[in-house]
């Protein structure tokens, strides 16, 4: 048979199944990926399995293992012409510690589950399965190691490893090398333990996010209930209620056909009242509902027939010019005494040009 050269598949543009696979479907972190892509342990082949891309001490790549990422069909495999003898690990020449692993998902399973331990002070290998033979050779490559920790969980059972020695069995495969050895059984298997591990941390809450979703619900329920007493506590909805039934006093709002009895429609003519006497009215009461129809002239207001009125508006809101003005005017005309405490120069400039123009003392 003629050998095939060993040659790495050619990448794919970007990582985003691999990414997706290992930290969604798998659940390792962010960081370990991130980490493994930078030391070129593992990339994304235009297939779009994962490439699992194993070294030698001296750093050149002896073979490669695939990992398909489509749940739904499951793949697996070496990459042709690689050495077998050589597995995928992530190696510290000074590390005295050695995490032995049947596969690299279970491997990076461990280090995501260690992550926010000094984790890269050791070394870690992963088998490819159960032979010894990439065992043997890191310990060749590696003289520094004096401890070894088998983690291996109940894969033994699975049909694909059928025929493949115990982990147990590679204790004995090393004993006469490193007297240092034990075995870290895992009785719920890597993977399966950070699903669980993940699933709790989705489920389960701090202390301070349940506090701040606390503060969240109240303010809704807050908000909610200001928004509907705005709703029903508003002034359309006592209008017409009499005192005893929400109203205090005697004051209530007036009705529309209140406001028509009591209201009359005049002519505003300012500048005619200045020189016609006879023009001037004689009916007393607050000019309201003034408006500009043109410039310099105004529509027809009504004259409120009572003794007392509240205008209130804003800045801008037409208080001299539409009711100030307009019922000093009025009030000359007529004849009305008044008192106005209106500091506005504006104000005292047009009664005293009307009042003038009238031979009313001011």
């Amino acid at each position: 048979m003629i050998p095939v050269a060993f040659c790495l598949p050619p990448a794919a543009p970007d990582n985003r199944r691999l990414y997706a696979y290992l930290t969604h479907t798998r659940g390792i972190a962010h960081e370990i990926v991130n980490t493994f892509i930078d030391e070129h342990l593992i990339y994304q082949d235009k297939q779009g399995n994962i490439v699992f891309v194993c070294y030698d001490r001296f750093g050149r790549v002896k073979s490669a293992h695939k990992r398909g990422t489509n749940s739904a069909q499951r793949y697996r495999g070496f990459v042709t012409g690689g050495e077998f003898s050589c597995g995928f690990s992530y190696a510290n020449d000074n590390a005295t510690v050695l995490y032995v692993f049947g596969a690299p998902i279970d491997l990076m399973s461990f280090l995501t589950l260690h992550r926010h331990e000094p984790w890269h002070r050791a070394s870690y290998l992963s088998l490819g399965g159960l032979s010894e033979d990439p065992l043997r050779r890191f310990l060749k490559e590696h003289k520094s190691i004096q401890r070894i920790a088998f983690c291996f969980d109940n894969d033994i059972n699975k049909p694909e490893n059928k025929g493949k020695k115990p982990p147990n069995a590679l204790h004995a495969a090393v004993f006469r090398q490193i007297h240092n050895l034990y075995f870290v059984p895992v009785q719920e298997g890597l993977e399966r333990r950070l699903e669980r591990q993940n699933s709790e941390r989705r489920v389960s809450m701090t202390p301070q996010q349940i506090i701040f979703l606390s503060i969240v619900g109240i303010a809704l329920v807050a908000l909610i209930f200001l928004s509907e007493s705005q709703k029903r506590y508003n002034l359309d909805s006592i209008k017409r209620k009499t005192v005893g039934d929400g109203q205090y006093g005697t004051a209530r709002w007036a009705t529309q056909e209140e406001i028509q009895s009591s209201t009359i429609r005049v002519p505003y003519e300012p500048e005619v009242w200045r020189y016609n006497e006879e023009s001037r009215p004689t009916t007393t009461g607050i000019v309201v509902n003034l408006t500009h129809e043109q410039k310099n002239k105004f529509s027809q207001p009504s004259i409120l027939q009572t003794a007392t009125h509240l205008m209130v508006a804003g800045t801008g809101g037409g208080k001299t010019t539409t009711f100030m003005i307009p019922n000093i005017e009025y009030a000359l005309a007529c004849g009305t005494s008044f008192i106005s405490t209106d500091s506005k120069v504006t104000c005292s400039v047009y009664t005293v040009s009307s009042a003038n123009n009238m031979a009313i003392p001011v």
